[in-house]
């Protein structure tokens, strides 16, 4: 079992990742589930997307804890939100603790992944371009790779690069 994590900022490409990383296990999904924040903002059988700021940490809880009930499971699970900051990533972090799985922090290899005006033309949300910018200016400097339950345990930010 994997814990996934795609982060970028809006339109970077995590979404078309982690639809193809999904679909390369199993087309129907059985044994690798996905999910993104922004999952909780689609309404109704369309999955219009409409975004309420209101909303935001009730979205990261759903996304957190549809995680876990799919770690619970034995699935493997990925999981697309920004993840701008270690705050951010830390609660999958303990989940990767917690259910003895290997923890995979990946980012999107689009030639414009932190071009903010690449994706501000890209993001399907129509995130706005100044939003785009904070994302940019708070992106910590995290190393990707794979890191097992043991190794997170002993040193939970061991992925961190801290550039003081």
């Amino acid at each position: 079992m994997k814990l996934i994590l795609l982060r970028g900022i809006s339109g970077s490409g995590k979404s078309s990742l982690a639809q193809i990383m999904a679909a390369k296990h199993d087309g129907f999904f059985s044994d690798i589930d996905w999910f993104e924040a922004d999952m909780w903002h689609e309404i109704g059988i369309k999955k219009e997307y409409i975004f309420d700021i209101s909303e935001i940490k009730n979205s990261h809880d759903w996304c957190r804890l549809n995680c876990e009930y799919s770690l619970r499971k034995g699935n493997s699970c990925i999981v697309a939100n920004t993840f701008t900051t270690i705050n951010e990533i830390m609660p999958y972090v303990n989940l990767a603790i917690k259910y003895d799985v290997t923890l995979e922090i990946l980012e999107p290899k689009t030639p414009w992944f932190n071009n903010v005006e690449e994706c501000a033309k890209k993001n399907v949300h129509k995130v706005p371009k100044d939003v785009l910018i904070k994302q940019k200016n708070r992106y910590a400097f995290i190393r990707t790779g794979c890191y097992t339950s043991k190794q997170l345990s002993t040193a939970p930010d061991c992925f961190y690069l801290n550039q003081e």
